[in-house]
């Protein structure tokens, strides 16, 4: 089974899905799970790394 969630609040995310993707200027250009996606460097890593900074 799998259930399209589109977001603009990425925070939700970590806790609710497996598999996240990643879409920029239309294309589909990463994907994995919340711990995958932040050990590299990509919009979702630098998205979570400024949330951190404002904590």
């Amino acid at each position: 089974m799998s259930i399209i969630f589109i977001s603009h609040r990425l925070h939700s995310l970590k806790h609710i899905a497996d598999r996240i993707y990643t879409i920029e200027d239309g294309n589909s250009n990463i994907s994995g799970s919340h711990e995958q996606l932040i050990c590299t460097f990509n919009f979702y890593s630098a998205f979570w790394k400024d949330i951190m900074q404002l904590a």
